[in-house]
């Protein structure tokens, strides 16, 4: 896969063959611009490779509909700024079957492990900042998490 910079491009990602046991804990750390995004990114079916396969969980990425089990962090900010900090990390527990009284006590129990239980009610982006990036409020038995971060 080939990254564009400017005016600048660099190949990144070339002949990776990775796999990971089911319940793994995996970093995958490189200087900046070596491809940990980009690569965070064709496993969650946000970017399609240029060639190659993502088998998830025995099933083609293309095919695979199991999304909730995998969580994904986002490297900068994906908060709904009119929400409250309660609603965005109820966010991704919206789409399922789920009682609201459910997703609303994960969602705070979440908060809480991050040391912004006081904040339930705000909405100011300033006074969040990155602290509010938890989103997914406590992944399925088996889930994977994906966080892209500089090196």
């Amino acid at each position: 896969m080939v990254q564009h910079r400017g005016r600048h491009a660099a190949a990144v990602l070339d002949n990776i063959d990775l796999t990971i046991a089911a319940q793994s804990i995996v970093a995958i750390i490189g200087s900046s611009g070596c491809g940990k995004s980009t690569l965070l990114n064709i496993i969650s079916g946000l970017v399609t490779p240029e060639r190659g396969d993502i088998i998830l969980n025995g099933i083609p990425a293309r095919n695979f509909s199991d999304w909730r089990s995998i969580s994904y962090m986002f490297q900068e900010d994906r908060l709904l700024p009119w929400r409250t900090a309660l609603r965005n990390v109820e966010f991704s527990l919206e789409a399922g079957s789920m009682l609201r009284s459910e997703r609303e006590a994960r969602a705070r129990d979440a908060l809480k492990l991050v040391g912004l239980e006081n904040f339930c009610r705000c909405v100011s982006l300033s006074t969040l900042g990155r602290h509010a990036q938890p989103r997914r409020a406590g992944p399925q038995p088996g889930a994977g998490a994906l966080h892209p971060a500089d090196g």
